[in-house]
């Protein structure tokens, strides 16, 4: 898991018992996991799941997938020339006020 905030991330870990880091660019070269979790304000998403395509990750992002229609494009087409799916996130879709 990946954390901007030392402290909180680590406090996380300890909860959960998972392997942490502040370091983003880990999440695209280690090579202990294959899928990359895109949990971040909404103009990072493109670039982020583009980075981890290139990388060589699946991704799984949340809504919207991207900022605009070309970014979104975009990602289908690093995703259909790569290896790699990209899954969107659509859990907001099962609350009632939504």
């Amino acid at each position: 898991m990946f954390g901007r905030d030392a402290d909180k991330t680590a406090r996380v870990a300890g909860q959960f018992e998972f392997a942490v880091g502040t370091d983003l660019d880990a999440a695209f070269t280690d090579p202990s996991f294959d899928l990359v979790d895109v949990c971040l304000p909404i103009p990072l998403h493109a670039p982020t799941v583009r980075r981890a395509l290139e990388a060589g990750k699946h991704v799984l992002t949340e809504l919207p997938m991207a900022g605009s229609l070309d970014e979104g494009r975009r990602i289908v087409a690093a995703a259909e020339s790569s290896d790699q799916h990209v899954f969107v996130d659509m859990f907001e879709r099962f609350i009632p006020a939504n």
